[in-house]
């Protein structure tokens, strides 16, 4: 506007500016529609092999504590804390997931309501005490490089998830 000496010609720059703001403050309401609609069905179609994957990854884990058990030279600092971590990644990724299908339980009319029942069950089973406690206390025992008890508490969490992921294929 400074450019401008003409009353006229600032209050035209002025109203250019202004439909512009509107343009672009509807192009963002149209962007965050459309991506509310996308999540809302990515979450739909991939959540369930989602908490197969964080159940594949439990079971491994398991497995590796096992090893880890049974040859102790074998599991070096390095491995401790590599476990810990992806450990910790699995309680992270099944809060995220307890936190989806409870938004996806929600919902009303595009999902039957077989679908929504599950999906509230597998986001109340997702932060049960028993689950999250099996999965926190793995993350600081394999932390210790106390592997056997690590591997129980692992075996634990990683049945509770293959029963949540086998409740949800069922459903579907």
């Amino acid at each position: 506007v400074p450019g401008r000496d003409d009353p006229q010609a600032k209050r035209s720059t002025l109203g250019d500016a202004r439909l512009t703001q509107e343009r672009t403050l509807r192009s963002l309401r149209d962007i965050i529609d459309r991506y509310s609609v996308f999540r809302r069905d990515w979450e739909l179609v991939n959540m369930t092999a989602f908490t197969g994957m964080l159940a594949v990854r439990q079971n491994r884990l398991q497995e590796q504590s096992d090893q880890y058990a049974t040859e102790p030279d074998a599991a070096a600092e390095t491995l401790t804390k590599a476990t810990s971590r992806r450990q910790a990644k699995v309680v992270e990724l099944s809060g995220l997931a307890a936190n989806a299908f409870a938004g996806m339980a929600e919902r009303s009319g595009d999902v039957q309501p077989v679908l929504l029942e599950s999906f509230g069950v597998a986001a109340g089973d997702l932060v049960a005490p028993e689950l999250k406690s099996a999965l926190q206390q793995s993350t600081e025992l394999s932390r210790d490089g106390s592997w056997q008890t690590a591997s129980e508490h692992q075996a634990v969490a990683a049945r509770k998830l293959d029963d949540i992921y086998a409740a949800l294929e069922a459903a579907q």
